[in-house]
């Protein structure tokens, strides 16, 4: 799902492009919030309202909601995965692994290169990709 952005310092300039990736990559915060703020309201209902689905006003579940930011999650997945394919890359951990071993290699090589070259790539890729924000 995405780009899972490493949580170490031991890799800041690895982090910062996973991270700037993660950004060209549809946003799904909207869908979430309103998934979320919705699950909240039905839990936080009153014995009124909650007698009023029963009788068959309003909703009792938050499906529409769940969906479209289940519909979006999809989507941002597989924006991910062309734009990686694009870029030579068959994961995220791919990408890792290449810059890791270079820096394994070459402590003071050109590894910054290969982030930079990616990062370029899939600004590319994301400009070309149709991407809708739900």
């Amino acid at each position: 799902m995405g780009c899972p952005v490493i949580h170490s310092n031991a890799y800041p300039e690895l982090t910062a492009a996973l991270k700037a990736f993660d950004l060209l990559l549809p946003d799904c915060s909207v869908a979430r919030l309103a998934a979320q703020a919705c699950r909240e309201s039905k839990a936080g209902a009153t014995t009124l309202e909650r007698f009023s689905w029963v009788l068959g006003l309003g909703e009792s579940h938050c499906v529409a909601e769940a969906e479209a930011h289940a519909a979006c999650l999809r989507r941002r997945d597989a924006t991910s995965k062309r734009i990686l394919s694009e870029c030579g890359f068959d994961n995220h951990k791919a990408l890792g692994q290449r810059y890791m071993r270079c820096l394994k290699a070459t402590p003071d090589g050109p590894c910054a290169s290969i982030l930079s070259e990616f990062l370029a790539c899939a600004t590319t890729a994301a400009q070309q990709t149709p991407s809708t924000t739900a």
